[in-house]
């Protein structure tokens, strides 16, 4: 029998240094894994922060701009409604609301755009209006009215009603409330494709001439506007309603939004 001494021991095979060095490595990045997962995190919990706090800013300008825009419009003692009928009233009014990013126009169809002017048009009885994008919207102003809800005054709106304008057939059996054409002189109008070929001259222009409906503005800050509890803000609900229907349908948005503790200034 062998002595104790003289058992062998196990044998365990060398670690070279890349072995060690890669070991090392692994251990380093699990430890490391943690805390780049806790950075990031934070990263984002900022960014979420500083986010956040943009939009507030912005909204609170907004408003601000918003209601000095009702100034330049009322003077110091805004009203409770309001309503003009005259085109070039009408042009004034909102071109006083047409300031980058101050408001949101909802049209007809559904979807809204940024005004930045409105002027007479060569059509009779007919006002363009121009927004944030190529092209201009020819409509025949029937009523401009404003309706507000102190002291929520984010909530006020303008509501533009317009009376029925003859299509041009140039599109023959179009059911379509609006055209989009191409306005070659003042009040002649040809197709759209002509833009679309690239077969154009100086002084061509697209233009959407919209036949009926209703367009109402609010401040790009409004809850109407931002806040999730109004889901059919942009399906053109306004130019389902009467003017007394929408009222009643804005009144009923506030007391939602205060009873849920939204702020509306």
């Amino acid at each position: 029998m062998p002595r104790r001494d003289q058992l062998k021991k196990p044998v365990r095979s060398p670690m070279g240094n890349s072995d060690k060095a890669h070991t090392k490595a692994r251990i380093e990045a699990s430890a490391q894994r943690p805390q780049r997962s806790r950075v990031t995190a934070l990263q984002r919990d900022d960014a979420a922060t500083k986010g956040a706090r943009v939009r507030r800013q912005f909204e609170e300008k907004n408003i601000q701009m918003w209601k000095a825009a009702l100034g330049s419009v009322f003077g110091s003692k805004l009203p409770a409604t309001r309503k003009w009928t005259g085109v070039d009233e009408i042009c004034a009014v909102l071109s006083q609301l047409g300031a980058p990013s101050l408001n949101c126009t909802y049209l007809p169809e559904g979807g809204w755009l940024e005004l930045t002017k409105a002027r007479r048009s060569h059509e009779a009885g007919c006002i363009e209006l121009l927004f944030d994008h190529d092209g201009v919207f020819i409509v025949r102003p029937r009523s401009l009215a404003f309706q507000a809800y102190p002291p929520h005054w984010s909530m006020s709106y303008f509501r533009l009603e317009l009376d029925a304008l003859e299509p041009t057939n140039i599109y023959p059996g179009s059911a379509d409330p609006r055209e989009e054409l191409i306005e070659v002189a003042p009040g002649k109008y040809e197709s759209l494709d002509r833009w679309n070929h690239d077969v154009r001259e100086p002084g061509w222009r697209p233009v959407t001439r919209h036949l009926r409906g209703t367009l109402v503005m609010f401040a790009k800050a409004s809850p109407y506007h931002t806040h999730t509890f109004n889901e059919h803000r942009s399906d053109a609900l306004h130019d389902r309603m009467s003017a007394t229907k929408f009222s009643r349908h804005v009144s009923q948005l506030i007391r939602t939004a205060v009873q849920a503790g939204v702020s509306v200034p």
